[in-house]
């Protein structure tokens, strides 16, 4: 073709990108819709995973405040992705500690005060 790989490439995307009538490929405005829609899921992303990760950390705690078993603990088996689904698996998680916490916290208060005494 005589055209270095660089020419082709710069070439291709400004036909790719073009907004010119009868241009094959996006426009500039469905390419830049595009970009939003992408930085508006790493944002979602981002917010996810800081949530699990406090969630996380919640969970933890509460677990050790019970001294739950390791058995106990893994009988919570969220999975590994960021949808909403496992944000509510971990809510409801939480949930349920939180309740098992309230149950338990006459005896969690004399153990408490029973540390303070020795």
């Amino acid at each position: 073709l005589g055209c270095s790989d660089e020419e082709i490439t710069c070439e291709f995307a400004e036909v790719i990108r073009s907004d010119e009538p009868g241009a094959i490929g996006l426009k500039r405005s469905s390419i830049q819709s595009l970009e939003d829609t992408k930085m508006g899921l790493l944002d979602v992303r981002q917010r996810r995973e800081d949530q699990i990760h406090s969630l996380q950390g919640e969970i933890l705690r509460i677990w050790d405040r019970l001294k739950l078993s390791e058995a106990e603990r893994q009988q919570f088996t969220p999975n590994e992705d960021l949808t909403r689904e496992t944000v509510k698996t971990y809510e409801t998680e939480l949930d349920r500690l939180r309740t098992l916490q309230s149950q338990r916290a006459q005896s969690l208060t004399l153990e408490l005060r029973g540390k303070i005494a020795d």
